[in-house]
């Protein structure tokens, strides 16, 4: 699978909460098991700006670094962005035939103007958002 992970850093977060988050992507990340099933995983922060951490990549280790190294910036959460983003840049090197997946995580509410929060269509599905967010996974154990 491709999955390309967005990462909220806007000022609705708050600091401490953007370090949970890192520490939490980075376990959910090494849980993955990327080696065994050769999948790629490319991260994006967004808040005002969107910026690509890393591309897609089957490189864990490198991937938490990256994610571990990511500062706080605050700002306004521009979701649509981040998600046009990752279909039309992140996943231009993505592998034919394959999934690709967007896990966005998010305090849930977006600042895009013409960016409608409670659904958006990709590829013909309907994707909905949980807003706010009353979900977490914990532990080592996570089912796809």
């Amino acid at each position: 699978m491709e999955l390309v992970i967005l990462l909220d850093g806007s000022g609705s977060v708050k600091s401490e909460n953007f370090e949970t988050l890192k520490t939490w992507t980075n376990g959910f990340i090494e849980n993955l098991k990327v080696h065994d099933y050769g999948t790629r995983v490319g991260v994006i922060h967004f808040a005002t700006t969107v910026t690509e951490i890393s591309p897609l990549s089957p490189n864990v280790d490198e991937i938490i670094r990256k994610i571990s190294g990511i500062t706080y910036n605050k700002g306004v959460t521009q979701t649509g962005a981040a998600l046009k983003y990752a279909y039309e840049t992140t996943f231009a090197s993505a592998r034919a035939n394959l999934p690709k997946i967007v896990l966005v995580i998010t305090d849930g509410k977006t600042t895009d103007q013409g960016f409608e929060r409670n659904d958006f269509y990709v590829g013909g599905c309907k994707r909905l958002f949980l807003s706010p967010l009353t979900t977490a996974m914990y532990g080592p154990d996570f089912v796809f």
